[in-house]
């Protein structure tokens, strides 16, 4: 009877919100926690999708994404009139839905302006997506072989690199080439960019662990060997490189196939290493993805795994372990991880896929993605 009894007056509570003028998010999550308490089935789910469709929720993209996070899998579809980059960061999927044209592309990269939380996906063609308020579509013409990642400048407008050394900078106005192309189509090897927080200076490294920076008043890239010797597979045969990242204090690091992570000072030849994704990784070449969030690094391998290096262990982090807020390995459903994105300020995690798929970690650990 006390059951039923307080499961009415929530009711009676979302029913007031609801019909309410004006709320504030304190009152929305006090009858959010007092609904978690019940556990009543289906109730948190109406409330979740009464608050995520209040003009308090409308206010704050954040706020609305981790309430958006907490949905029920099956009630997902509770945010299907809201807008397409809302639903992405929520619980990931294709933009554009199943069986469209863009099916047949592949992806090669994402990127995520944490202020404005614009979503930008790249393809090998030159396709670029900007989810802003609405999709945005533009193709850019290739020089020398195919685009194979980017990064974002400071004012969050994608910068695309060429396997040729080409970079293009696309805003809503123009597109501006930064660097020409270096490489004939023979000699076209470099897999990723990134840019140096500090000074804007732009980083590639092709797939022998050649590092390139570029030099704004030549135009042209310097070449840079120190991490050759850990870019090879222990027989020497294949390269073995995969991505690099730069972090606030001018250090750069570099991960190879194995989940090794060798870094230096952007002033100095020696190389410190190697940090290894330390827990869990798999004994298999299947790195992919790198990242720097202040002294933490975090990898990804192409099924998904996300092993961040320290590992959390203060209580503060652990007490997440078993919520939406602290990323796990993804089920192995569709293994061709390309890149991630992660927003440590809000513990979303962020896959991309080679098909264009998009997943990304929710209240509910065993569903991650449409």
């Amino acid at each position: 009877a006390t059951l039923v009894y307080r499961s009415r007056e929530i009711e009676r509570e979302l029913n007031h919100l609801t019909e309410a003028s004006s709320s504030d998010v304190e009152a929305w999550e006090s009858l959010l926690n007092k609904t978690r308490s019940l556990q009543v089935p289906g109730q948190m789910n109406r409330v979740l999708a009464s608050a995520l469709s209040s003009p308090t929720f409308q206010e704050d993209d954040a706020v609305w994404v981790s309430w958006a996070k907490e949905l029920d899998r099956d009630d997902a579809g509770a945010i299907d009139g809201f807008p397409v980059r809302h639903r992405i960061l929520a619980i990931g999927g294709k933009p554009w839905g199943e069986g469209r044209e863009a099916d047949s592309e592949m992806f090669v990269a994402i990127e995520i302006d944490p202020s404005s939380l614009d979503v930008h996906l790249l393809t090998q063609s030159g396709t670029l997506y900007r989810m802003g308020p609405e999709i945005i579509r533009r193709t850019i013409e290739a020089d020398v072989g195919p685009f194979v990642h980017m990064c974002l400048s400071d004012r969050g407008e994608p910068i695309l690199l060429e396997s040729g050394g080409r970079v293009v900078s696309v805003s809503d106005e123009e597109e501006i080439e930064i660097m020409p192309t270096h490489f004939s189509q023979e000699a076209a090897f470099l897999i990723r960019i990134a840019k140096d927080p500090l000074d804007g200076t732009l980083w590639v490294v092709d797939q022998f662990g050649v590092l390139y920076r570029s030099d704004p008043v030549s135009r042209s890239w310097m070449r840079d060997e120190r991490f050759i010797p850990f870019a090879k597979t222990p027989d020497g045969k294949y390269p073995t490189a995969q991505d690099i990242a730069l972090s606030g204090n001018g250090t750069i690091y570099f991960l190879n196939c194995y989940g090794e992570v060798w870094s230096s000072s952007t002033e100095s030849q020696t190389v410190e290493g190697p940090v290894r994704g330390v827990h869990y990784f798999p004994d298999f070449p299947v790195a992919q993805s790198l990242g720097i969030d202040g002294g933490r690094i975090e990898i990804v391998d192409r099924y998904g795994g996300f092993y961040p290096s320290p590992y959390p262990t203060e209580p503060g982090d652990l007490q997440y372990r078993n919520s939406y807020l602290f990323p796990r390995s993804l089920p192995r459903r569709d293994p061709e991880i390309v890149d991630h994105v992660y927003l440590s300020e809000h513990r979303w995690l962020y896959l991309l896929t080679k098909s264009g798929r998009i997943l990304t970690n929710r209240k509910w650990n065993s569903y991650w993605a449409r």
